[in-house]
């Protein structure tokens, strides 16, 4: 087990898996970031307002698949469109579970999101009133196929998705 001392120089300052490179796959890890991240009291018996990094990060399309994600600092994977995020559980995340972006030069990529569990996302700005950070999954660029996921006790959505689709032409 790797733990963080607190003031070290060398405490990671961005997301714990970070790829800036096409068709990454990362499959089968364990992250937990509950050192990393600051809580109210020694208990850990809650999370301050101060955010720490998200555990994965893809900026291009890849896959994530076969990973557990514990204690995130933000969101638990975050990825672009055309990415697939299978088979994953995620727990406590602050922002969003997972989150779908759009950062690809084609528009029209579909992300792949099955089989994946995600359980007590977050916030601290008004719970239960449809904002859409504390949702287990954030669609917030491009276009997805979410299927087969278990989502449960969000602080508000189990999908947010920024815009209204037309579900049958895919028109916004």
């Amino acid at each position: 087990q790797l733990l963080w001392e607190k003031g070290s120089k060398n405490r990671p300052i961005q997301e714990r898996f970070l790829s800036n490179k096409e068709n990454t796959t990362l499959d089968g890890f364990v992250f937990d970031q509950r050192e990393q991240c600051e809580y109210q009291d020694p208990q850990s018996s809650g999370r301050t307002q101060t955010n720490c990094d998200s555990a994965i990060r893809l900026s291009l399309p890849g896959v994530v698949r076969n990973n557990v994600i514990v204690n995130p600092g933000f969101d638990g994977i975050a990825v672009p469109a055309g990415s697939t995020v299978e088979n994953n559980l995620v727990v406590n995340a602050i922002n969003f579970g997972i989150k779908l972006v759009s950062l690809t030069r084609d528009k029209n990529l579909v992300a792949t999101v099955k089989n994946n569990t995600v359980l007590f996302t977050m916030t601290f700005k008004e719970p239960g009133k449809g904002a859409y950070n504390g949702s287990a999954i954030g669609l917030t660029g491009g276009f997805a196929a979410i299927t087969d996921n278990i989502l449960a006790h969000s602080d508000n959505n189990g999908i947010y998705d920024i815009y209204v689709k037309d579900l049958q032409t895919g028109a916004i």
